[in-house]
């Protein structure tokens, strides 16, 4: 079948194919979900495909202000999936749906999934197209991707679905400043003493700003934390490469003023 084909596939209870998984075994009755009766149609028979051009147009059409943005390492991902079941956005059925989702499309071999499988997946689970964002989508699959094994797959994709979830109903929840400063470290070789001073605000605005650089993929990127310029190197991973925290001079930090906050005209 062509990878770009809107074709779509029929799935049984035994087997799903598609464009991104060749096959997957295991009745819903295994996994425990047969009184369920799983959206994607595991047991019932319906279709799963992938994105047609006009649904592929409709990704992030309904997004309004800032992005949410998820810093796609184990950690966070755990976070917003936690904060997720203490908001009660990720109800049982809704984490079991997406770990049997995950199943169904990465069977038993390691998948390479780009933004659009992801997105079908997403729309799997009746996640809103229009409320996804790309670049979160590719970010993402860069996590998935990163698996070194079937099993581990399944883990990663079903929790950046639970992700999804959290993002696309209540938006970006909110992240401590101990974890923030924990993070920044391990991303992104940011010492702990060059936040000490900072507000809390001002932490909250260098961690969505590094993780909009890792998030954004290859490339370089100036941060400015305190006094100091943070000058990050982002491999084709979505990881850094390299990472430098230099004081500024004052013609540096006029620049930086000038080019951060001053509008385009």
């Amino acid at each position: 079948m062509n990878r770009n084909s809107a074709e779509p596939v029929t799935a049984s209870a035994h087997m799903v194919r598609s464009p991104f998984s060749p096959s997957c075994n295991g009745s819903a009755s295994e996994t425990g979900l047969a009184s369920n009766f799983f959206h994607i149609g595991l047991v019932m028979g319906r279709q799963i495909r992938p994105l047609a051009p006009q649904e592929l147009d409709r990704i992030g059409t309904g997004l309004q202000g800032p992005v949410p943005l998820q810093m796609w390492n184990d950690v966070m991902v755990n976070e917003t999936s936690s904060k997720g079941r203490a908001l009660r956005v990720l109800s049982r059925d809704k984490v079991l749906n997406a770990a049997t989702g995950a199943r169904a499309f990465i069977g038993h071999q390691r998948k390479n999934f780009t933004a659009p499988a992801l997105a079908a997946v997403a729309r799997s689970q009746e996640i809103p197209l229009e409320k996804l964002d790309l670049i979160q989508l590719a970010a993402a699959a860069r996590y998935v991707n990163s698996a070194k094994s079937p099993a581990e797959q399944v883990e990663k994709a079903s929790k950046a679905l639970e992700c999804m979830h959290v993002h696309t109903t209540v938006g970006e929840p909110p992240i401590e400043r101990e974890l923030m400063t924990q993070m920044l470290a391990r991303e992104a070789g940011v010492p702990a003493r060059s936040l000490q001073e900072l507000r809390l605000r001002e932490v909250q605005t260098i961690f969505g700003q590094v993780t909009a650089a890792l998030n954004a993929g290859p490339g370089r990127s100036e941060i400015k934390v305190g006094p100091r310029l943070l000058q990050l190197s982002i491999g084709s991973n979505g990881k850094v490469s390299s990472s430098s925290l230099e004081s500024q001079g004052f013609l540096e930090r006029l620049r930086l003023m000038l080019t951060t906050r001053l509008p385009a005209f």
